[in-house]
């Protein structure tokens, strides 16, 4: 991929520049330069948001990029063309942007839109203008998403730098974004977890185990205190058998103690049997006598029964006797009233008839008075609607009133809103002058730059200080260790000394007159040494203080060798918070304070004001521009109202007008002009009320006459009617009274009187049949019942029944006692199982997950670096790659440097684990020797970060496919180098540079803009916007 050209249309600070890298095609190494706060990188944000719809930095969207500066009427976009693969191609991408509606007033949201041209042989032969289309051809063309193209083609250098002097945590963070080691890593956090869950399960259960242990009754065989489990799993079997035997001999009484229930209370069934028998005989024999002494009273209850029955037996014919009385009285008092109603009746008859001959007279008038009316029926229409037309023309003139209002206040509302419209649109532009963004923008990029460095500056500081506090330590103990040196020496000569003076003494005192000294060999001895025998020294004694003396001298030597170390470590810390410090002030620039921490400080205060008054000025201009578009919205509605009222107006004007003419053309039809509608209505009101009585009246009579005739009718067939039937009920009553006193006669002569009394008495009959039948069968119960009892007693005697439920009673509750104790022991004895069973299956399952769980504590450890090498698996994983880096790293390392530098991995683990894995060598060939890449200069240091930024960028290319970036920009990262550094970079860039690749360098070093001839300078006008200029120093 070759870039071509770049135009950028209210984006960012830029209004309308076109930035051509064809003019870089003979010299492609280029500076971008400016002041901080130009726009330098915003060149870059455009190329990655016209390829991917994003910015460099990812924290800003491409509608945020919008240049606060342009119009509604103007738009955003950026236009990117670029070579590949033997074709053209020409990008545009607009963001979504609140901009002037195309018809009409107002504004409009317009989308995001993107058109991708592909040219072949120069001409055009396909357009794409769908975003995930575009994006799925541009991810198949580069084989890069938008992180990988800004790694590839975007070097932060100091990041690179901090790279190489970070400990492996901050390299394994880059790393992992870079080849997307995620998975390693959430594979060594899903196992730890479900390690740390497993475990804590464990516990769970061991706990468990212990609280179920503790449940247990042991009786006599209480295990001591430091019994394990399967020492107590074995004391609870032993106690079970123990119950099992216990539980059987409590079984064995209880069956007894049951027998002897049975026995006592089979006694007691068949005493109670006879007991009841002997009962039953004393009480039916006692009944029987009773029902004796009752057999006369039972006999005159017998006579008078028979006496109300036959009385219940002809009470029918009495009753039909006496209801034929009182129909037929019923009947004369009916034909009575009927009478005289019909007498009435003829009267109103003859009433109705004369009525009906006046009515008829009236006629003829009551014809006369239906023309009358008929014809004020027609003058009332044409009054009627002569007043609807006033009224109609009154209402006209309201409402053309109403609406000439209505017109004038819509065309003040309409203007007032204009004139809001106007105040809104104009405090849109005058806060479009005090825009901040691109400041932000690039006080993001300085201080996302200086993050990296600032967190290595951090970490030194704090690792300087643990250095000091161990050089501290170490100094003290090396003094510690120097004392007892010197402490053991003095000791061991002590020793030594007096050995050696013990040995003298032992030999002068062998010393013998003309035998060979044993030191000097002389036969002579004139002067023998006076030396009295000490303290006897053992060899095993000298030997020991000889051993504690080189052991605390090899404890000195490694003492003062850590303090060595220590101090080597405090130096280069102190060598790298210094470099650290001044990179920070450097990269700060004009923003630099007195020191490192308070340029930090003073950036994140300046960062965090500049984010608020940024969103404050982003949230005023949202509401201004919603205000704007809501004015908008409420003119045109007000304008159109003004328009429709208008219209309204002149219409209701016409129609005033051909509603005054109907009124005059209806006055002018009336015979009398005068005539009210209300005089009208009276005349009319008394004719209708005329009618009405007319016709009421002859609506009654008829009625009268009809009703009258009916009820004349009706009378006389009810008198007919009823004459007839007194006659059949008198037939009826005589023949039932000759019945009934022949019945009388037959039966003892009785008298009606004690007829009657016996009919009122016929409520006795249940009652005397209930007697009589209850002491029937009384007697034959009891016959029964002594006959039954003498059966069951026949010779035995009455039995003594309180002696048998005492014999009873105790028996029951000795059985009960029994039983209960069986249960209980029972009931003991299953929970006790039961508990023992859980606890040995519970222990079985444990032992054989404690297994597993050792088995993924380990799994854990190794994966996450508790292990010998401190390498977690993704550190392990990402080792790999960044080997991979430095071999393709070293093939241009061994140029730059000629030869001289080779990176290599640091092969031994560190004192932790953030510091082992990912730490980075380098071979001196001059020394022939490794060292720290901490140890490099500033131009060395420049060097090896190129390569292995550009190894990197190569690496990261192969990976997607092995497309080919032809350009490549380096953000920053010059402003912390001395001149020979400087000189020694661009060097470095300059032997790269005819490797087909353009190379841009963005920063706002000075000595930059003289060093390199080829530039792109960014230059602010002071109105909120920059401008680009195309400089070749050497034409």
């Amino acid at each position: 991929m070759r870039l071509k050209q770049l135009h950028m249309q209210n984006f960012g600070p830029y209004r309308d520049e076109q930035v051509d890298f064809e003019a870089f095609d003979t010299t492609p190494l280029f500076l971008i330069s400016g002041k901080t706060g130009a726009g330098k990188t915003t060149i870059f944000d455009a190329m990655v948001f016209a390829l991917y719809g994003t910015t460099t930095g990812g924290e800003r969207t491409g509608n945020e990029m919008r240049a606060n500066f342009a119009s509604p009427e103007e738009s955003t976009s950026v236009t990117l063309s670029f070579t590949h693969g033997g074709r053209d191609y020409l990008i545009k991408r607009s963001p979504a942007q609140l901009l002037t509606k195309k018809r009409g007033d107002g504004l409009t949201n317009v989308p995001a839109k993107v058109s991708l041209k592909i040219f072949a042989d120069g001409a055009e032969v396909d357009e794409l203008t769908k975003v995930q289309t575009v994006t799925d051809r541009i991810d198949s063309l580069l084989q890069l998403d938008a992180n990988q193209f800004r790694q590839m083609v975007l070097l932060p250098q100091g990041k690179f730098r901090q790279f190489l002097d970070a400990n492996s945590d901050v390299k394994a963070d880059l790393l992992r974004h870079l080849f997307g080691t995620d998975l390693y890593l959430r594979w060594q956090t899903s196992i730890q977890t479900a390690a740390k869950k497993q475990s804590r399960a464990l516990d769970a259960k061991q706990a468990r185990l212990e609280t179920l242990s503790s449940q247990f009754e042991y009786g006599e065989h209480a295990p001591s205190e430091t019994a394990n489990l399967a020492d107590k799993i074995d004391l609870m079997t032993a106690q079970l058998a123990e119950q099992t035997e216990a539980l059987n001999a409590l079984q064995t009484q209880s069956k007894q103690a049951k027998t002897r229930y049975d026995q006592a209370n089979a006694a007691f069934q068949s005493g109670s049997a006879l007991a009841q028998a002997y009962q039953r005989l004393h009480q039916a024999t006692s009944v029987l006598a009773e029902l004796d002494q009752q057999a006369d009273q039972l006999a005159q209850a017998s006579k008078r029964l028979n006496d109300l029955q036959w009385a219940h037996e002809w009470q029918p014919i009495s009753d039909q006797i006496v209801k034929a009385q009182a129909d037929r009285q019923n009947l004369v008092q009916q034909v009575d009233v009927a009478q005289k109603a019909l007498t009435q009746v003829q009267k109103q008859l003859e009433q109705a008839q004369a009525q009906q001959q006046d009515l008829q007279a009236q006629a003829p008038a009551i014809k006369l008075t239906e023309q009358q009316l008929s014809k004020l029926a027609d003058t009332k229409i044409q009054l009627q609607k002569l007043a609807d037309l006033r009224v109609a023309y009154q209402q006209a003139q309201t409402t053309q009133k109403q609406l000439s209002e209505t017109a004038a206040q819509a065309l003040k509302t309409c203007q007032g809103l204009q004139t809001k419209l106007t105040d809104t649109q104009q405090a849109l532009n005058e806060l479009a002058k005090v825009d901040q963004t691109a400041q932000l923008s690039e006080l993001e990029t300085l201080t996302a730059g200086l993050s990296a460095t600032a967190r290595t500056w951090q970490q030194s500081r704090k690792r300087l200080a643990d250095v000091q506090t161990q050089l501290t330590q170490a100094r003290a103990q090396e003094d510690s260790v120097h004392a007892k040196a010197i402490a053991a020496d003095v000791a061991y000569q002590q020793l030594h000394d007096q050995s050696l003076t013990n040995q003298i003494a032992a030999l002068v005192g062998q010393l013998s007159a003309n035998a060979p000294c044993p030191v000097c060999g002389s036969l002579d001895h004139p002067h023998p040494a006076t030396v009295a025998a000490g303290q006897a020294v053992t060899p095993e004694a000298l030997k020991q203080a000889d051993a504690k003396r080189t052991a605390a001298s090899s404890a000195l030597a490694q003492a003062e060798a850590d303090s060595a170390r220590l101090n080597q470590q405090l130096l280069q810390l102190t060598r790298d918070v210094d470099d650290n410090a001044q990179m920070i002030q450097t990269q700060a620039g004009d923003l630099a304070q007195a020191d490192a921490e308070t340029t930090l400080n003073v950036l994140r205060r300046r960062l965090i004001d500049l984010r608020s008054a940024q969103k404050q000025w982003l949230t005023q201009t949202d509401t201004l521009r919603q205000q704007a578009e809501t004015l908008t919205t409420q003119v045109n509605a007000a304008q159109t109202q003004v328009d429709d009222t208008k219209a309204q107006v002149q219409a209701q004007a016409v129609q005033l007008a051909g509603v005054k003419a109907q009124v005059e053309a209806a006055e002018h039809g009336l015979k009398d002009p005068n005539l009210s509608l209300a005089d009208l209505n009276t005349q009319a009101a008394n004719l209708q009320q005329q009618l009405t009585t007319y016709e009421q009246a002859t609506t009654a009579n008829a009625e009268m006459l009809q009703q009258s005739n009916q009820t004349l009718t009706r009378l006389t067939t009810s008198i007919q009617d009823h004459n007839a039937q007194i006659e059949s009920l008198k037939a009826a009553e005589t023949t039932a009274q000759t019945r009934l006193d022949q019945a009388l006669q037959a039966h003892g002569e009785i008298s009606a009187a004690d007829f009657n009394a016996l009919l009122q008495a016929s409520g006795e009959i249940a009652g005397l049949q209930a007697k009589i039948e209850a002491a029937k069968t009384q007697r034959g119960q009891q016959l029964a019942l002594k006959t039954s009892a003498e059966k069951q007693i026949g010779n035995q005697l009455e039995p003594d029944l309180e002696a048998l439920t005492q014999t009873r009673t105790q028996a029951e509750l000795a059985n009960t006692q029994a039983t209960q104790i069986v249960a209980s022991a029972q009931h003991a004895l299953t929970q006790a199982q039961s508990l023992v069973t859980t606890i040995q299956q519970e222990y079985s399952e444990n032992q054989a997950a404690l297994q597993e769980n050792i088995a993924l504590q380990n799994l854990a450890a190794v994966v996450n670096g508790t292990n010998s090498q401190r390498l977690s698996l993704e550190r392990y994983v990402l080792r790999t790659y960044l080997q991979q880096v430095l071999v393709v790293a070293n093939k241009r390392l061994e140029g730059l440097s000629d030869g001289r530098y080779q990176l290599a991995l640091h092969q031994e683990p560190g004192s932790y684990k953030n510091d082992s894995g990912l730490e980075i060598d380098v071979y001196d060939d001059q020394v022939g020797e490794t060292r720290s890449v901490h140890t490099l200069s500033g131009g060395e240091s420049f060097i090896a970060a190129l390569a292995l930024a550009l190894a990197l960028g190569e690496v990261i290319q192969e990976q997607a496919g092995g497309v080919s970036i032809d350009a490549l920009f380096i953000d920053e990262g010059f402003g912390s180098l001395d001149q020979n550094s400087l000189d020694t970079a661009l060097e470095a860039l300059e032997s790269i540079e005819g490797q087909s690749r353009m190379i841009g360098i963005i920063s706002h070093v000075e000595s930059l803009q003289t060093g390199i001839p080829d530039q792109l300078r960014v230059t602010p006008t002071g109105a909120g916007d920059s401008h680009i200029d195309v400089v070749h120093l050497g034409e």
